[in-house]
């Protein structure tokens, strides 16, 4: 936020009809007034850290991600019998494929 967009935000937590807020460079406010100016502060901040569903999106796919690598990674280890070895090589491969669709 910019200082013109808090200080707006300021005025507009004032209630016009006791006495105009900012005086001679000094600001009169009351704890009313003080308690609405920070609820509107933090609801401009709860909308400025809002994620997106992009962002979502992206969080949850380096997840799933990791995770498929992770499973995958698992397939390293080799039991010495080509049989089983391919099949694990072919699991690990379709683990990773799931990335790519």
């Amino acid at each position: 936020m910019t200082q013109d967009e808090i200080i707006a935000m300021l005025r507009a937590s004032c209630d016009k009809d006791r006495v105009d807020p900012e005086q001679n460079g000094f600001w009169v406010i009351v704890t009313d007034e003080l308690v609405a100016f920070a609820n509107l502060v933090a609801q401009q901040e709860r909308k400025r850290m809002a994620w997106t569903q992009d962002h979502w999106t992206e969080y949850e796919h380096n997840i799933a991600s990791a995770e498929r690598e992770a499973c995958a990674a698992l397939c390293n280890w080799r039991t010495g019998i080509q049989q089983v070895d391919a099949a694990i090589d072919t699991c690990a491969a379709a683990i990773r494929a799931r990335g790519q669709a």
